[in-house]
């Protein structure tokens, strides 16, 4: 009896790993597939936004030489439609650029370093000084940030686009104002970036970072609608995440937070 129980037990083991090895090979073979759809989707997205180059130039540099040259021949409805063609064109210029950062982020070996959160806000703050500068925006930052580890220029991309957000969406006669700062909680960084603009629906606080999505089409035409899904890939790619939530009273608040090691 007691063979015949031993027998049994090591056949089951034995079917355990057979089936366990049998697992493991399929979720290769499917992560290996979805690899190569995503490699193929990112070839896709690049050689598109490549060939769409071509003709955008051609109608923003004819469109341009047809105002210079013939506007004294077009009625005023003429020349209103003409703009509209080049505004349209420079739009979809800015969003295939924006498409094709969004399409580059995690292709090749991110290198991580340790980088003062400081010096991180002081650059975006900077790059942003005109658009600071003309909405009278006022930036109060906590002094000391903590150090992190990052991939310093994506990084500094996806705070630039939460800043650059926070101006754009200003509400109508109020003075912009910008409060940044971070806290260690466990495993990481908290870096907060909070704002008295417009604000989100709670509704919409996730959705905010799927691509293309613009909320407020009319208050902003320059907005292409990936530079939130761009911070969402961003912190994706440092294991982290990045939420939204309103402020009471009007404004929104970007939680960013940091691991405190990268995911590989």
């Amino acid at each position: 009896m007691f063979s015949v129980t031993a027998t049994i037990r090591k056949t089951d083991a034995v079917n355990d790993d057979s089936e366990q090895s049998a697992l493991g090979e399929r979720l290769q073979r499917q992560e290996a597939a979805l690899a190569a759809a995503r490699q193929d989707l990112e070839a896709f997205t690049a050689k598109l936004c490549h060939d769409l180059k071509a003709p955008l130039r051609a109608m923003c540099v004819f469109s341009e030489a047809l105002t210079e040259d013939y506007a004294d021949a077009l009625d005023d409805t003429g020349r209103e439609y003409l703009g509209y063609i080049a505004d349209g064109a420079q739009s979809m210029n800015r969003m295939i650029g924006d498409l094709q950062t969004y399409n580059r982020i995690g292709t090749g070996t991110l290198t991580f370093t340790l980088e003062s959160l400081e010096d991180v806000v002081a650059a975006v703050a900077s790059r942003l000084a005109p658009e600071i500068s003309a909405s009278g925006a006022h930036i109060d930052i906590d002094k000391p940030l903590e150090d992190v580890q990052i991939n310093r220029a994506s990084f500094e991309q996806a705070l630039q686009h939460i800043v650059d957000n926070a101006l754009r969406f200003a509400q109508p006669g109020t003075q912009p104002h910008i409060h940044i700062g971070a806290e260690r909680v466990p495993e990481g960084i908290m870096l907060r970036v909070t704002d008295n603009g417009i604000g989100i629906a709670p509704e919409h606080c996730e959705r905010i970072f799927e691509v293309f999505l613009r909320l407020n089409p009319g208050r902003d035409t320059e907005s292409t609608g990936i530079g939130l899904a761009i911070v969402r890939k961003v912190m994706t790619l440092h294991g982290g995440t990045v939420t939204a939530s309103p402020v009471p009273g009007g404004g929104t608040t970007i939680e960013m937070f940091i691991p405190a090691m990268p995911r590989d």
